[in-house]
């Protein structure tokens, strides 16, 4: 049996934050954090999720700001990115694909949806490695 997908989520409300992993769970292996410092700190570490789930309007460092260091590390710029919002104007969407983000779900969302684009985006990339 093969180990069960890791999942990133990093979203600053508690509440959505516990939601979320209790959604995921069920099929990932799901890892929190509350803000993009405190995930840079668990990706530095040498923890390497397979889909990263994040909001872009967080304290300290924000979406926008963590997909841009994601995006400029050798380790990190494959990861898929899915953004849940509750920011949807054009500009924050268009930002977010600027920035390679794979989906963005504005919050509300459907989970049954969030759940297949998830695993749509771990059907279409390699599994990502550090060198051991």
């Amino acid at each position: 049996m093969s180990k069960p997908k890791r999942i990133l989520v990093i979203e600053d409300h508690k509440a959505l934050r516990v939601l979320l992993c209790g959604i995921l769970k069920k099929e990932f292996h799901v890892t929190a954090k509350s803000n993009g410092l405190q995930a840079m700190a668990y990706l530095a570490s040498g923890n390497i999720p397979d889909v990263i789930l994040l909001d872009v309007e967080m304290p300290e460092m924000d979406g926008f700001g963590l997909i841009k260091n994601l995006k400029c590390s050798g380790f990190y710029k494959e990861i898929p990115i899915i953004v849940v919002s509750g920011n949807d104007d054009d500009i924050t969407k268009r930002t977010c694909y600027d920035l390679g983000v794979k989906y963005f779900f504005r919050k509300p969302f459907n989970p049954k949806e969030l759940l297949s684009k998830i695993n749509s985006v771990l059907d279409e990339k390699p599994l990502i490695r550090l060198a051991s």
